[in-house]
């Protein structure tokens, strides 16, 4: 299975159909086979070509099954082994598919009026606009670690999540030719703690229409500075995402799936430094006009108004709303 959001996010796993369990189990019997043993009538893992494989994987419920065929002359115990064996598929969740659920008090995670479908990845989560097949909003924690790992390389490589639905997917074609970059929200220099969170950066639902100039140059600014604020606050509570002007005609580009160009982006950053806590905002604009921090910094409170999101709704009301009111780039620098 997968770890999930690092930030504090759980998994339900919710097999499909009976059907697909057993489906599941026997290609898990099948995988098993060519490396278990039995030696002496005890069973035991040959993990000579797995050499990842976690304590807790089912594999060890196919050694069992293994042994008790080898063992057990009953049919009846046979046909109750099966069984137990199946409530155990049903228990443990053999479905790929899995539904990710927010844990309550995740920090980063605001409330939003917006319809959306919340999707958790490794190291981000992300409330997916089936309107605009754009996220509402993608937010994640970075921890000091986290911004100075450099574990895994960045990985270019676009894909759909297999967690949209495929009416909503959106592919790596769909931005070609359309004068507009792929802009990541979460972005990959954010996640060289892990391959997995970098594979993961890279779906098309952490990623929205922005122009070359802001992408590359003012965008990445704010990403660079949130890594070294995380590196001095010892971590930090990020949220973004696009903004659209209601008075603004709404544009689209795409080939297969239609997906909303944002107007501007929004992005808030909390630290929770015990006696330092403070906050900030951050709008730009989704044209090529220059954009520093500068210009574009403002408390969180003139983004909640922009966005109609309130973030950091679980920090104690007293503490949200003094950081939320105001802000200071020079006590983040």
């Amino acid at each position: 299975g997968t770890t999930g959001y690092k930030g504090g996010y759980k998994h339900f796993f919710v097999p499909e159909n009976v059907i697909f369990c057993f489906l599941c189990l026997f290609s898990l019997l099948l995988y098993s086979l060519p490396v278990l043993s039995l030696r002496n009538g005890n069973f035991s893992r040959s993990l000579n070509s797995v050499t990842d494989v976690p304590p807790n994987n089912l594999v060890v419920w196919a050694e069992m099954i293994i042994f008790a065929m080898d063992k057990t002359a009953n049919a009846m115990k046979w046909k109750a082994i099966c069984l137990l064996t199946f409530l155990m598929t049903m228990a443990c969740g053999l479905s790929a598919k899995t539904t990710l659920k927010p844990k309550a008090g995740g920090v980063e995670v605001p409330r939003c009026p917006a319809k959306g479908e919340v999707i958790c990845h490794t190291g981000f989560a992300l409330s997916y606009n089936r309107d605009t097949n754009c996220a509402n909003w993608v937010a994640w924690e970075l921890t000091r670690e986290e911004a100075k790992a450099k574990n895994v390389e960045r990985v270019n490589e676009f894909n759909a999540d297999p967690l949209v639905p495929k009416a909503n997917r959106v592919e790596w074609y769909d931005y070609r030719q359309s004068g507009f970059d792929r802009g990541h929200m979460c972005p990959a220099g954010d996640m060289r703690w892990s391959m997995e969170a970098m594979t993961d950066c890279f779906y098309m639902s952490n990623v929205c229409p922005q122009t070359k100039e802001l992408n590359q140059k003012w965008w990445e600014h704010v990403e660079r500075a949130c890594r070294r604020w995380a590196g001095k606050e010892g971590s930090v509570y990020i949220c973004c995402g696009p903004i659209y002007d209601k008075k603004s005609k709404a544009r689209y580009i795409g080939k297969d799936t239609k997906v909303r160009v944002p107007d501007g982006f929004f992005k808030v950053v909390l630290s929770l430094q015990k006696g330092k806590e403070k906050a900030i905002g951050f709008v730009y604009r989704n044209n090529n006009e220059r954009q520093t921090m500068e210009d574009a910094a403002m408390s969180v409170d003139e983004v909640e108004k922009l966005t109609g999101y309130d973030f950091f709704p679980t920090v104690e009301k007293g503490l949200q709303d003094r950081l939320e009111a105001a802000y200071d780039l020079r006590k983040w620098n």
